[in-house]
């Protein structure tokens, strides 16, 4: 047999066949573990990373659980305290009952009325103003007692100035102040009025 037998070179040709093939199998193989399997071991990385990002998030699910129920019950009580400041706020500026209910407190705090003056009404945003100006007397225990219960008048009023005078002879302290009082909350009073019928 010579180097040119025919059975020689097709047993050569068959054998560098078989090792293309093998050599293209693998090629095959490294190719699909590229773009198969090397995605999904990314994909399977970053699914471990959100499983432990889930795992962190419900180990503190109490936490959170818990402070849901506290802000729910603080936002709660703010619309509560909102609903209340509205029923204190008319749509008008209704002065005169004001005066009364400024008179009725005067009486039971013991101070004597002698000037109760409103001023312009004021727009603003969402919401009218109107200053008055009370003068007034009384012993310290009365102004001191007029003053703590002011805030819980029917109406809303906050003191925007306050003068008290040395006392006269009598022992009775002369007092100046300026009230802010609130009317004309855009309806909303009225809704909460309405709100509340409801209930």
């Amino acid at each position: 047999m010579s180097d040119t037998d025919p059975n020689k070179i097709l047993k050569l040709l068959g054998w560098a066949l078989h090792g293309t093939g093998l050599v293209v199998a693998v090629g095959i193989v490294n190719v699909v573990l590229l773009t198969a399997v090397a995605p999904l071991e990314s994909k399977r990385a970053s699914s471990l990373d959100e499983a432990d990002s889930l795992d962190e998030l419900l180990s503190t699910a109490d936490e959170v659980r818990a402070n849901h129920r506290r802000f729910t019950d603080q936002l709660a009580e703010l619309r509560r305290q909102k609903q209340s400041l509205q029923r204190r706020i008319p749509d008008e500026p209704q002065e005169a009952e004001f005066l009364a209910q400024v008179s009725q407190l005067a009486n039971q705090s013991g101070l004597h009325v002698s000037d109760f003056r409103p001023g312009p009404a004021t727009a603003r945003q969402g919401y009218g103003a109107m200053n008055v100006e009370l003068v007034c007397e009384g012993d310290y225990a009365s102004i001191c007692y007029f003053l703590d219960r002011l805030a819980t008048l029917p109406r809303l009023a906050r003191i925007q100035y306050l003068e008290v005078s040395t006392p006269s002879r009598g022992g009775a302290y002369p007092v100046h102040m300026t009230l802010a009082i609130y009317y004309g909350n855009t309806g909303t009073a009225a809704a909460v009025r309405e709100g509340s019928r409801r209930v």
